[in-house]
């Protein structure tokens, strides 16, 4: 492969040069429009060199797929003319793979011995073992990371894609792949292999002409028969399919709300809901409406394996899909790759969650549905290098309970799943009896820190403070990143540390300024016509501040911000006390809560806690519990994990999670007080922790 890799980066290098016409400004339409389609930006400063790279790389595969036919004796052997020879290809065989896209016109202004270098290592690839494997690995090394997170593209690993088509698709005729891709779910595993679950005739959708392509060539070599379109699956009805569909397996996109276009997310918003009669959340992500859409092409008992982030079990947007899921699947599984140990897919950064649904428009509520989380894949491994997958699907099947040490199982009756609740806790639930214990909003609130709207203008450093001569009275000190706070506390000497050591210290935080518009919009504008507003006069002495204010007009881009726009003085955050105590919103090595003895403010990055009626023996007692070890595992049931692997927990969340009465300990409060003043202090001096809060989780196991 990697010589193939090889030729093709060489030959787009060419292929640069000899097609530079169609990516000066302003490009073509046609090139804008395959960036647009590809999730691009349609000035984006590489075009000529994305575009060549999938030019080459889709010449290869129109040059390996034609050979394919020839093989069959449907095409004569590949002559020199390949342009000739894949207009012919397209009239022959009726392959719609064979569409000419604007990546044709560039690379045919490539020369002659470019292209049939390109075409030359097409045997390599129809010899490959594992066709959608090889073709998806190529294309990562060709296209960058960041370009295919455009269109939340991620290569599904082949032991998963395994997993996911043999349980779905059991041998039956049609299987439906709707984000085809390189067709890692539909395809083989191996070409050779002959196994009962490989279906009749796979369908393939995918919008991007190049993915078809790219999926096409796979299916063809592994030599399962399909069809391919190239369109929206979301646009697509039943109606159009020339088979009935027994089974979907999907890799939706892992693209967000606020990723879609306002345009897309209406419509496809609006078809959900009229296809489900559910109101669906505007923040749902386009996976969702995979799902939601899936369940019209499957009659009662076909089955659907699906892969996604692992979000939408705890999230708000999540709580209709889950009561969809609920009320028109038996759930035969729930499969979760651990994030914190396994990547699911190419980029460290996505979280995968496998489901395993089979439709039924009355399931049974006693229905067992099995929780199964994926630790180690070593421990999968066997005596050749490979991994054997029987124990998950003896836990899929029920033939078996315990995950043993790869991971973790729990079974939980359909019927006691409730949408309102995060399942992402289901995976591991805690084996502490906390129903007699009071909540954390019974001694205090949780806030949010305020959101400033603009970090680069509102949160400063000593030097630019200095730049743009800002006086003191217009300052606040804050912490801006929860990183920026080594451990249990935060001191006025931590952060005259932050201060020297160039990090962001002080808000921009001015009183009233009367000459100043309380809209962000007049002030902009005002800004713009300063030299023909003869209203528009600056005090002396407030000269520097005023001046300041500008930049964030003309070097912030303020204007237009919503969150500007919503304050009483849009160059002024929300203004709050600092809180006692500050914890981090989201994190991947759980929550430190810190004791704020110096009395800064925060930002959004962080939580804080008010309204505190505490003494201060019993709130240390508290932070002694909250840093602990147990209740890490406590708050497990009420955080949840984020596309990217990051866990949050919500300000009302965090208020429900079970805490000690500190008021009520009498010697315990006393101990565990001064056993939090040790924790931070060994923080301090850069010690070993690990005592401290074995000690402490001792004498928390004791009261509970």
């Amino acid at each position: 492969m990697n010589r193939i890799a090889e030729a093709l980066e060489t030959a787009a290098e060419e292929i640069v040069r000899t097609a530079h016409d169609l990516f000066t400004e302003p490009l073509p339409e046609p090139v804008t429009e395959w960036l647009s389609l590809h999730g691009l930006d349609r000035s984006v400063a590489d075009a000529g060199e994305l575009l060549s790279k999938q030019a080459a790389f889709q010449l290869l595969l129109e040059a390996a797929l034609y050979e394919h036919y020839h093989r069959r004796g449907d095409l004569p052997a590949l002559t020199d003319d390949i342009a000739e020879a894949l207009r012919r290809a397209r009239r022959q065989t009726g392959d719609e793979a064979f569409d000419d896209t604007v990546l044709d016109e560039i690379a045919q202004r490539a020369d002659e011995n470019v292209v049939a270098d390109i075409a030359a290592h097409r045997y390599r690839l129809l010899a490959s073992t594992q066709p959608a494997e090889t073709i998806a690995r190529l294309y990562e090394t060709l296209i960058g990371s960041d370009h295919r997170r455009a269109l939340g593209q991620y290569r599904t690993l082949p032991d998963i894609s395994d997993l996911m088509r043999s349980w779905a698709a059991r041998g039956t005729s049609t299987i439906l792949d709707p984000g085809l891709g390189a067709g890692a779910l539909s395809t083989p595993y191996h070409p050779d292999w002959h196994l009962s679950t490989d279906p009749d005739h796979a369908i393939g959708i995918d919008r991007s002409q190049l993915s078809r392509l790219m999926g096409t060539t796979a299916l063809s070599i592994a030599g399962q028969p399909h069809d391919a379109r190239a369109t929206d699956f979301l646009d697509l009805s039943p109606a159009e399919l020339s088979d009935d569909v027994d089974a979907i397996v999907a890799n939706p996109p892992y693209t967000d709300s606020q990723t879609l276009s306002t345009e897309d997310k209406r419509s496809y918003c609006a078809a959900a809901q009229r296809a489900t009669g559910r109101d669906i959340d505007a923040k749902t992500p386009l996976h969702g409406y995979f799902i939601y859409h899936s369940r019209e092409f499957l009659a009662d008992h076909d089955r659907m394996a699906t892969i996604t982030p692992q979000a939408w079990l705890a999230t708000d947007y999540g709580r209709t899909l889950k009561r969809f899921v609920l009320d028109e699947f038996r759930v035969q599984a729930l499969v979760l790759l651990n994030p914190e140990t396994i990547s699911a897919f190419d980029g460290p950064m996505a979280t995968g969650l496998i489901a395993l649904l089979e439709a039924d428009s009355d399931p049974n509520p006693d229905n067992t549905v099995r929780f199964i989380r994926i630790d180690d894949l070593s421990e999968l491994e066997t005596a050749d290098g490979n991994r054997d997958w029987q124990p998950v699907r003896d836990l899929v099947h029920g033939d078996a309970t315990d995950a043993g040490d790869w991971g973790i199982a729990n079974a939980v009756r359909q019927g006691d799943l409730s949408p309102e609740r995060n399942w992402q806790a289901r995976f591991d639930p805690v084996d502490i009896d906390t129903r007699d214990l009071p909540s954390l909003g019974d001694f205090v609130s949780v806030t949010r820190g305020p959101t400033t709207g603009n970090v680069g203008f509102f949160c400063l450093n000593e030097t630019d403070v200095a730049d743009a001569r800002l006086d003191r009275e217009h300052l606040s000190k804050i912490v801006r990143r929860p990183s920026h706070i080594d451990g249990y506390d935060y001191r006025e000497a931590d952060w005259q540390t932050a201060r020297a050591e160039g990090k962001d210290v002080w808000l921009f935080d001015p009183d009233e300024i009367p000459s100043v518009s309380d809209s962000i919009a007049e002030f902009s504008q005002r800004v713009t016509n300063h030299d023909t507003d003869p209203d528009f006069e600056i005090d002396d002495a407030d000269s520097d501040l005023i001046a300041y204010l500008q930049t964030g007009v003309t070097e912030h881009d303020l204007t237009g911000t919503r969150t500007l726009e919503a304050r009483q003085y849009w160059y002024r955050p929300r203004r709050k006390d600092p809180a006692e105590v500050l914890v981090q919103s989201s994190g991947r090595d759980g929550f430190k809560f810190v004791l704020n003895e110096a009395a800064v403010r925060n930002t959004n990055a962080c939580y804080g806690f008010y309204d505190i009626e505490l003494t201060n023996r019993e709130l240390k007692a508290l932070l002694a519990y909250l840093n602990s070890d147990l209740f890490a595992d406590i708050t497990r049931q009420y955080r949840h994990t984020l596309d990217d692997g990051f866990h949050k927990i919500e300000p009302n969340d965090l208020e429900q999670v079970p805490v000690i009465d500190p008021t009520d300990l009498s010697n315990d409060t006393l101990t565990l007080a001064e056993a939090f003043d040790e924790l931070r202090m060994a923080a301090r001096q850069g010690r070993d922790c690990s005592d401290v809060l074995n000690r402490i989780d001792c004498v928390l196991e004791q009261i509970l």
